[in-house]
């Protein structure tokens, strides 16, 4: 999750930051966060479908809740990074579902399209999409999950399943095709 080559000498090393967030020592959380706060913000925003300011509002709610347990000497994490990212998609997951709960879809509106998430509820949906994604063909069910699930570049993606970046593109456009295919049945 670096920033830039400039940040790596900055960069907390291994176990650094678990160890001293686990004294209570803030100063390491600090350093990582300002490397790394607009990279977690970009994150926040692509799973909440661009609303920045609800973005904005988790990332300082988790920061928050680190604080809190870290001064508490609560915090006990073996990887912190990937334990960040799981913590904020989870929250942003959950402020999804508030602002989609919150909705009220008038019964007479004829402008309102309804998506397969609120024609089914929250879990049955959850569970159709991970039928359907359990279905898809594993090259682009990989693709899929390395691009739009873990936010991982093209070249990245490519270098890890050995095929070219342009092979990366058409495999996670073919995996979105597949779908909005299957997922076709759940919609109106």
């Amino acid at each position: 999750m670096s920033s830039g080559p400039a940040s790596l000498a900055d960069e907390p090393r291994n176990g650094e930051l678990e160890r001293s967030l686990a004294q209570g020592d803030l100063s390491l959380f600090w350093r990582f966060w300002s490397l790394h706060r607009q990279r977690l913000l970009s994150l926040c925003a692509g799973w909440l479908g661009g609303h920045t300011h609800d973005a904005e509002d988790v990332l300082s709610t988790v920061a928050i809740k680190i604080i809190e347990s870290a001064r508490e000497r609560r915090l006990r994490v073996r990887r912190f990074q990937p334990w960040l990212i799981r913590s904020l998609h989870n929250a942003c997951m959950d402020r999804h579902r508030a602002r989609r709960a919150s909705v009220m879809v008038s019964k007479d509106s004829t402008s309102a399209v309804a998506t397969p998430a609120d024609l089914l509820g929250g879990a049955q949906f959850d569970h159709a999409f991970e039928s359907v994604l359990t279905a898809m063909p594993g090259r682009l069910r990989l693709s899929f999950t390395l691009r739009v699930l873990e936010q991982r570049g093209y070249d990245e993606i490519a270098r890890e399943q050995a095929i070219s970046p342009a092979n990366a593109r058409k495999r996670v456009q073919q995996a979105r095709q597949w779908l909005r295919v299957a997922l076709r049945e759940y919609r109106p």
